[in-house]
């Protein structure tokens, strides 16, 4: 696994954009243009993680924002992208396309939350290894008095200059 400063942006971008989606799927109670703003960032969300899982493969990732694509490039290169995920692709690429350029659209909360517990589940994984990986290559860079009681996730956000 390629673990460097361009993999930690991708996925550390798409866990921000998760805990946008947490903001605007509470936000959509009152606001029916919330979950449109949620839908977007879930997109955005699930490509960053693709290019995170193709770029620490080795694999250049595509300039696409279709997530079919993505998942396609990993399946041409034996890396597994769970079914749930294979199966939301399209409204995933849907979601990026409409929240972004048709103001007309108004996508349902209960549609985003699905799509959501399935991105979470794949990307808690990835972020999971990634940051066991990151903690390896960091811990090997610092004292061993540095490393404290910490958390791996703790040590790795504050050492990433170190990848």
């Amino acid at each position: 696994m390629i673990v460097n400063g361009e993999t930690a942006f991708l996925l550390l971008r798409a866990k921000s954009y998760m805990a946008s989606v947490e903001m605007e799927l509470e936000r959509s109670q009152k606001d029916i243009y919330a979950a449109s703003t949620a839908a977007f960032n879930l997109a955005m969300a699930a490509e960053l993680t693709l290019k995170h899982v193709l770029l620490s493969n080795g694999i250049e990732p595509s300039r696409t924002h279709n997530h079919a694509q993505l998942m396609k490039k990993c399946g041409m290169n034996h890396i597994l992208i769970p079914k749930n995920m294979r199966l939301i692709a399209i409204d995933l690429r849907t979601w990026e396309s409409t929240a972004r350029y048709d103001s007309g659209v108004v996508i349902m909360k209960e549609e985003v939350e699905e799509g959501y517990q399935i991105v979470k589940e794949y990307m808690a994984k990835i972020y999971e290894i990634f940051i066991d990986s990151a903690y390896e290559i960091i811990s090997k860079k610092l004292p061993q008095k540095e490393l404290g009681e910490r958390t791996r996730e703790e040590m790795v956000k504050d050492h990433l200059s170190l990848l």
